[in-house]
């Protein structure tokens, strides 16, 4: 069926919230496929999807033995998934009405891989829409590698947030899926890849369909940890892109040290004296771990202002 969507919709422990996630998809058009991957739940999570299921033979559950993370669980839905787009939507988040018509249109319009609409923080308790990740203009943008690493959640330009749609054809035929070992930063490390292999990622702005529930809302949590994204980014340094291109170079190498410095933020807070010893250790064999080391002490010989 031309121009048919999967929704992939991973799932753990979200018995709360998958329901709406999963209609909201039913009411778009164009959508052949909602696949529920449960990576594993403890809860009625797969009941609820089979409930729904009962009623709309668009529906399928899938189950994972054991849980792998939402990576693991993405790429299930996509080797399972036989439409011509695939669209992820996070169990504890939701579309807005009428997404996917018009990014199909945009994708035929400027033949894409990846095609994009604007995503809407939203607070769930409060029912209120926050703003959007990336400032609509100009309202139809080409998202490059170099924009991509530019991003930040700062200043309107968090293009990273994207919830993208990608041509099934694409992602075959380059082979790409979500990194297994990345629970954390997969989105980022996959639009790369994908850039990458010359997929073209048209971003239209104007409108603000995915609606991110936010964290505060009571949702599902994912555990950070950022050392495999890390050692992904690491990679891209010897990809001949990355060493044919300064300002390449030099946007991946910020990023790693951000990500390093955020990793020793995170290890400063677990464990005991002597973990915590370890992670000062472990901060003095990089650049930026010593920069981070350097702020670190600065705050701690700061007079209280108590």
């Amino acid at each position: 069926m031309p121009g048919s969507i999967a929704v992939i919709v991973p799932t753990f422990n979200a018995e709360a919230f998958v329901e709406r996630a999963i209609s909201s998809a039913q009411g778009q058009d164009h959508v052949a496929e909602i696949i529920a991957v449960d990576d594993a739940s403890t809860d009625r999570t797969c009941d609820v999807v089979e409930a729904l299921a009962k009623d709309d033979t668009r529906i399928r559950l899938i189950r994972n033995a054991a849980n792998g993370g939402p990576s693991v669980a993405r790429n299930a839905g996509i080797d399972a998934a036989r439409s011509d787009w695939i669209a992820i939507l996070d169990a504890d988040d939701a579309y807005g009405p009428d997404r996917f018509g018009p990014l199909l249109r945009r994708a035929d319009r400027d033949e894409a891989d990846i095609v994009s609409d604007n995503l809407t923080y939203y607070d769930l308790p409060h029912d209120e829409i926050l703003g959007p990740a990336v400032h609509p203009e100009p309202a139809v943008q080409q998202v490059t590698l170099e924009k991509l690493f530019r991003s930040t959640p700062t200043g309107g330009r968090d293009y990273v947030t994207l919830k993208p749609v990608f041509r099934r054809d694409f992602l075959n035929k380059n082979r790409l899926r979500y990194d297994a070992s990345i629970r954390n930063g997969e989105d980022f490390d996959i639009l790369a890849k994908a850039l990458l292999a010359g997929g073209k990622f048209v971003a239209s702005l104007a409108r603000a369909t995915y609606l991110y529930t936010t964290r505060e809302s009571g949702t599902s949590k994912t555990l950070l940890d950022y050392d495999p994204v890390i050692a992904q980014s690491e990679k891209w340094l010897r990809h001949p892109a990355f060493r044919s291109d300064e300002e390449l170079r030099r946007l991946a190498e910020e990023r790693i040290d951000i990500l390093r410095r955020r990793q020793l933020d995170r290890r400063t807070g677990e464990g005991g004296i002597a973990k915590r010893v370890g992670t000062l250790a472990l901060a003095l064999r990089s650049q930026a771990g010593r920069e981070w080391l350097g702020d670190w002490f600065r705050a701690r010989l700061q007079p209280n202002p108590s």
